[in-house]
């Protein structure tokens, strides 16, 4: 009796993860997520605060630091260190004060997303909108994204600390 036991305890967490796996493989690899707050600051402002990937960790809430790289090619690269491990990201466009385009460029990782966030001028402050273009290529973390992490929650926060940022609680919606 006592041996079942202890194969029960030891294959319960393979038959997790092979239960997470095949629900995984019925969510899509790809999906996009977009959210939208309004700043109570001028465009370039909020432009030059995210643009500025060196001093992330001074005002967002899942940052512990950032580390400039050499990303090859002229291009700006950093990693981040935070809450979920460390990720490598470049910047792909810059249109101050109007928009920005990041990408994680490690295709090492589990997952993958590009960050489009446009900003336009709303009566006196700014409204940031952050579309995530992203990739799942685990199915494991595909299950555990779409029923524990959400897809918004990670642009939600990043706008909810912008907002605080300039003095604000903002009101962050969903598309």
């Amino acid at each position: 009796m006592k041996r079942k036991w202890i194969l029960v305890v030891l294959a319960a967490p393979a038959l997790l993860v092979v239960l997470l796996a095949g629900i995984g493989l019925f969510i899509p690899e790809r999906h996009t997520a977009t959210c939208a707050a309004t700043i109570p600051a001028p465009p370039n402002a909020v432009f030059a605060l995210i643009a500025n990937f060196d001093s992330g960790a001074t005002w967002r809430t899942d940052l512990e630091r950032v580390e400039r790289i050499d990303g090859g090619d002229g291009r700006t690269s950093w990693v981040e260190h935070g809450e979920l491990g460390r990720s490598t990201l470049e910047l792909v466009e810059a249109d101050p004060p109007n928009r920005l385009v990041k990408r994680v460029g490690d295709d090492e990782l589990p997952s993958g997303r590009m960050w489009t966030c446009t900003l336009v001028q709303d009566d006196g402050a700014c409204r940031v909108s952050i579309t995530e273009d992203g990739e799942i290529r685990s199915a494991v973390f595909r299950t555990l994204t779409l029923f524990v992490l959400g897809y918004h929650r990670t642009l939600e926060r990043y706008l909810e600390d912008v907002g605080r940022h300039f003095g604000a609680d903002v009101v962050v919606t969903r598309s």
